[in-house]
């Protein structure tokens, strides 16, 4: 279940920087898609993403935005002020499918992510994840099914995540026991079977 959360957090924060590739294309400007992707981040998680590198725009037949010394922060009480390490990001969004407004990504390339989860008895540890919109008062109204025909979003497709030496630390605040997942490589696919399933391959040292 836990596992799950994580990876619909991921996915929410990979659409983000998807969408982010789509305007830097379309403009270039990367600095405001920097600033976008923050904002994007902290209103869909209520965490605070840092990307202390510069976005880097790798234009191309596959264009690819490349982030560096990027962290998402962990909430109040936790042991340490970031929940997600990562040294280098990077990104590859297919152009064609664009045209048919989808959003396809080839690959996201992780490089040494390091990623703290605690948990407790009592509470969901740092896993609980806000929108600050949830605590504003009343919504604005929702829009018309006729609006609604009007509007087209983007589709979202990814194709791959590859990990490189990266480090998973579960730490149970109750019982005070750590437990330390080292990854050399993981690469997570769409099986090809089957769609809702995820192929996998892991190399990986366990500790605690």
């Amino acid at each position: 279940m836990r596992f799950r959360l994580l990876m619909k957090i991921g996915a929410v924060i990979v659409a983000v920087l998807a969408v982010g590739l789509v305007i830097a294309i379309r403009s270039v400007h990367l600095d405001q898609v920097k600033a976008m992707l923050i904002s994007q981040v902290k209103s869909a998680t209520g965490r605070t993403l840092t990307i202390a590198g510069p976005l880097e725009l790798k234009l191309g037949l596959v264009p690819s935005m490349v982030a560096t010394g990027v962290t998402l922060s962990n909430p109040p009480g936790a042991t340490r002020p970031e929940m997600v390490k990562l040294d280098r990001f990077e990104m590859e969004v297919a152009l064609r499918p664009l045209l048919k407004k989808e959003i396809v990504v080839n690959r996201v390339s992780l490089s040494s992510p390091d990623i703290l989860i605690e948990t407790e008895a009592k509470g969901p540890g740092n896993l609980a994840f806000s929108s600050p919109d949830e605590k504003r008062q009343p919504q604005t109204p929702t829009a018309t099914d006729g609006e609604r025909a009007t509007e087209t979003p983007f589709s979202f497709t990814l194709n791959e995540v590859k990990i490189q030496k990266g480090k998973i630390t579960w730490h149970d605040r109750t019982d005070k026991k750590t437990e330390i997942v080292e990854i050399e490589a993981l690469t997570l696919r769409p099986d090809t079977t089957d769609a809702a399933l995820l192929s996998v391959q892991l190399a990986t040292t366990i500790r605690n």
